[in-house]
């Protein structure tokens, strides 16, 4: 079944299930009326210069400087693939408990790192891995608000037509040898620091005041390289689609989970600057992941070579040199 895939999506599919079953459905907010606005939570001016780093609004310089590099990117490769990457829940929670081992006594955080945590650590590394360079990175990771504000609690997020969205970015250095643990910290920080009630108020704002400079809503700085990973796994939570099924669909026999795929993307637009975790079961994760062509074919030897990921956490000091980034690339057959 592919679908695509927005926070607000399932609240319309939900209403269908609702006149499938002979029930009136509620009435949708958000499509006539400012939902945000309500005790102001998004009024006032977001204080620029404390967003630096963040989603922002930019100077034309800085807005030239942050698309320059991304368009010299594109040219460089032109063409990218596209990956449906399925990630067992085993290899992702062995991932996880292995990184808060190594955080730990370390870190305070190091028993929170997630599974999504560790999910954008792995295509974070995954999407730059024939890179030999050191560079700073802007990495994002997306919010849904909804019951983390008043205007979206409870039945209130369910009858929201648009996304409700919030941002959650580190900045940081980026080389060869940085580990899934250090990445994963680095994006537990940041979305633990969204997550504040002055934060979410801050990005509310900022979203407005973006949407009325019409400017192009690109999360980097300048000189920086930017990543997203965003997780809608929880959107398709709890729907029985099954209300839908024609009368002879046996209902008693036995139903595998279901497995809703797609997602929401500017036609043509490049898909390599972010992961979409798209769906999640009792099995694993459903991601979709893009990359320049020469960089899809060595992950894809690299995971059949390593299918468990654990060179990602455990080797990355000697993959750090040049030496053992050659003969990591002689074992996945890659001259």
């Amino acid at each position: 079944m592919s679908l695509l895939i927005k926070v607000a999506w399932p609240n319309i599919v939900k209403a269908w299930l609702a006149v499938i079953e002979g029930k009136t459905p509620p009435e949708m907010t958000g499509y006539k009326d400012d939902v945000l606005e309500g005790e102001k939570l998004s009024n006032g001016d977001a204080n620029q210069d404390e967003r630096i780093g963040r989603m922002r609004i930019r100077s034309k310089k800085d807005q030239t400087l942050v698309i320059g590099r991304i368009a010299l990117d594109l040219v460089k490769d032109r063409k990218e693939e596209s990956r449906l990457v399925f990630l067992p829940i085993q290899v992702v929670q062995s991932l996880r408990d292995k990184a808060r081992e190594r955080l730990d006594g370390k870190h305070i955080l190091a028993n929170e790192i997630s599974n999504g945590d560790i999910i954008t650590a792995i295509f974070t590394k995954l999407a730059r891995i024939n890179s030999e360079s050191k560079y700073d990175i802007s990495l994002s990771s997306t919010i849904n608000l909804r019951d983390r504000i008043p205007e979206l609690q409870g039945e209130k997020g369910e009858v929201f037509v648009h996304n409700a969205v919030h941002y959650a970015t580190a900045n940081f250095a980026i080389k060869p040898s940085t580990g899934l643990d250090d990445i994963a910290l680095q994006n537990r920080r940041a979305v633990n620091k969204a997550l504040e009630e002055s934060d979410i108020k801050a990005g509310v704002r900022t979203l407005r005041e973006l949407a009325k400079a019409n400017q192009v809503m690109l999360i980097c700085e300048p000189h920086h390289k930017l990543y997203s990973s965003s997780n809608w796994g929880g959107s398709w939570h709890g729907i029985d689609f099954t209300k839908a099924a024609p009368k002879s669909y046996d209902l008693s026999s036995h139903r595998k989970e279901m497995v809703v795929l797609g997602q929401s993307k500017t036609l043509k637009a490049p898909m390599r600057y972010r992961v979409v975790i798209m769906c999640r079961t009792s099995e694993g994760f459903w991601c979709d992941f893009a990359a320049p062509v020469e960089t899809m074919a060595l992950v894809d030897k690299f995971i059949r070579w390593d299918p468990s990921l654990g060179i990602l956490l455990e080797e990355m000091e000697s993959y750090g040199t040049s030496e053992s980034r050659r003969a990591f690339k002689s074992n996945c057959g890659v001259p």
